[in-house]
């Protein structure tokens, strides 16, 4: 079965992440365009994907979250 997932066009976009590296350090980011990622710690070197794992919710997530106006 395929996995769902999504894609990402970096255009000039503003992202903000909370970065976790493999030796454990963690980082935040604020800033346009994200390519590749320098651990301050450890110093690797990563590439950022573009692509976004897609997670369905069940009924009852859906029934527990107050999503409506969220959803595009």
């Amino acid at each position: 079965m395929k996995k769902p997932y999504g894609f990402i066009q970096w255009k000039g976009t503003d992202v903000c992440m909370d970065i976790h590296c493999i030796c454990g350090a963690h980082e935040h980011y604020d800033g346009d365009f994200l390519y590749y990622y320098k651990c301050k710690t450890c110093g690797r070197i990563f590439e950022v994907g573009s692509s976004v794992p897609l997670k369905e919710l069940s009924v009852q997530e859906q029934k527990e979250l107050d999503i409506k106006e969220m959803i595009k």
